[in-house]
């Protein structure tokens, strides 16, 4: 029977997933091969099922849990038959790039490219470590378990009628949290699959190990670049990725961050895709027309990004300011392009934080009634348990954190500002660190300024730090392969890059 249940719940993420790609390869955005899509559609698919159910409970509550899984599932299974011709593409290109993978496992391509073969084997071993840490180790830690408590909660009851706040009598359950719920949804989804399972440990663990192997692939796809270089930068932004102490242990603890910070990244690797097609190509289109639908995918990825967690609408701010900020198109474009990403994920993402406006009356809510009573200055409480009590912790155990306990955050930061110095400029030359980068010096920006003002919403938890991850993780790779790159070319005696 787990059996059973286990292919069931996978299947309907590949379902979703291959609805996904299908239309990304229809409308081909973010690119023409159907193998990218599925890529780029693999972490959308779970994202995706918690909307269309969030949506379902909203309008449609207490339905049987068949009838909502026949809604969803049904209607992103006949979008592959709808088109079928885009759907065959994304299947033949899947399969060949399976076949290249193989090909590429062979002793004489691993020996003709060392380098890369030994930082892959590294973020290999990194990764079937984590995996097999997520398969055996327990649901221990307190922000999961409720999760997953709640999750069940509202599986049980088929409604979020009592999200984000219930503390009725008749469950005698309590939970603060007002986050967009797709990861609670996502767990729910689970436990349709698997009812009669203890926080349906077992289909818990894999959305946890589906995020961790969707951000190793787009993060392979985003680093990648042609010829011998382009393995190595990609095989060393994931070995940095997946080398960070505190994001493999939030995985194996099953904390929501290595759900949403995956998603976030990707918004923005769109957000490159977007620019590539519109802005870098050496014909850039000009035309709104043209860039409505390429906007629109944007944006939908954008709005999932923000449904994830109330983090995300950061993700808001970055993806439309980067794209003002480093496309080349007229004044007009430059504002409705970024104001089309950002109505789509308004539409997509926004229904929590408008429900927690009308409830709590503001978008995103963190606290308890008992919390502000002056007697308790709960706020003083946290900065002192958590070592923030004075500006200079704020600074070394907040803002630079990464840099101060590398045993939690590895040495990408480290290895980011150092090589980002030396090769700024040929780090520039790559337009994707170019969004990225932006995306990094907006999160600090942001901090600064809210630390400024004496507000610690973004130091305050040291899981929120790791937002800004991937993007570091993907320029210090960049930078170290810039300097391998030249050292490289010194000892061949070619021209060195800066």
């Amino acid at each position: 029977m787990i059996v059973l249940s286990i292919l069931a719940f996978v299947g309907s993420f590949i379902i979703a997933i291959f609805a996904i790609a299908t239309l990304f390869q229809h409308f081909e955005f973010p690119t023409n091969n159907g193998a990218t899509n599925f890529v780029m559609a693999w972490m959308l698919g779970p994202a995706l099922i918690a909307l269309l159910l969030w949506i379902g409970f909203k309008i449609f509550p207490s339905l049987s849990q068949t009838s909502y899984i026949a809604a969803i599932l049904l209607p992103l299974a006949a979008v592959n038959v709808v088109f079928r011709s885009a759907f065959r593409v994304v299947v033949r290109d899947v399969g060949a790039l399976c076949h290249y993978a193989l090909r590429h496992l062979s002793l004489r391509v691993i020996r003709r490219n060392l380098v890369a073969s030994g930082l892959f084997f590294g973020a290999t071993t990194l990764f079937l470590v984590t995996v097999y840490n997520l398969l055996v180790m327990p649901v221990i830690a307190s922000d999961p378990l409720e999760y997953a408590s709640l999750a069940r909660l509202i599986a049980e009851q088929r409604s979020l009628a009592g999200y984000p706040l219930d503390p009725s009598l008749e469950t005698g359950f309590y939970a603060r949290s007002s986050h967009p719920p797709a990861y609670h949804l996502m767990i729910a989804w689970a436990y349709f699959f698997e009812p009669n399972e203890i926080f349906s440990s077992r289909l818990f663990r894999l959305i946890q190990i589906h995020y961790l192997f969707g951000i190793v692939m787009v993060m392979f796809f985003a680093a990648w670049r042609p010829g011998k270089i382009g393995y190595i930068q990609a095989a060393l932004a994931i070995l940095l990725l997946l080398g960070t102490p505190f994001y493999i242990s939030l995985a194996t603890a099953f904390h929501i961050d290595p759900v949403r910070i995956p998603l976030m990244f990707l918004g923005m690797v769109f957000v490159y895709r977007l620019l590539l097609r519109l802005d870098f190509s050496n014909q850039p289109s000009r035309s709104l027309r043209e860039s409505i639908i390429p906007a629109m995918i944007t944006g939908f990825v954008v709005g999932l990004g923000m449904f994830t967690h109330s983090i995300g609408l950061l993700l808001l701010f970055f993806s439309t300011s980067a794209y003002f900020f480093l496309c080349r198109q007229p004044l007009s474009l430059r504002f409705a392009i970024p104001t089309i990403i950002g109505l789509t994920a308004l539409l997509i993402g926004s229904g929590q934080f408008v429900e927690n406006t009308i409830q709590f009356g503001v978008p995103l809510h963190d606290t308890e009634p008992v919390w502000e009573l002056e007697s308790v200055d709960h706020k003083t409480d946290v900065r002192f348990r958590r070592d923030l009590a004075d500006t200079g912790q704020r600074l070394g155990n907040g803002l630079f954190v990464w840099f101060s306990n590398p045993d939690l955050y590895g040495q990408s930061h480290w290895l980011a500002l150092g090589f980002g110095l030396v090769f700024f400029r040929s780090i520039w030359r790559d337009r994707a660190s170019r969004v990225y980068i932006l995306a990094m010096l907006e999160f600090y920006l942001i901090a600064v300024v809210t630390m400024a003002v004496g507000v610690d919403m973004v130091i305050k938890n040291i899981r929120y730090m790791l937002t800004v991850l991937p993007f570091i993780a993907y320029v210090a790779a960049v930078g170290v392969t810039r300097a391998y790159d030249s050292i490289d070319k010194l000892l061949a005696g070619e021209p060195r890059s800066t």
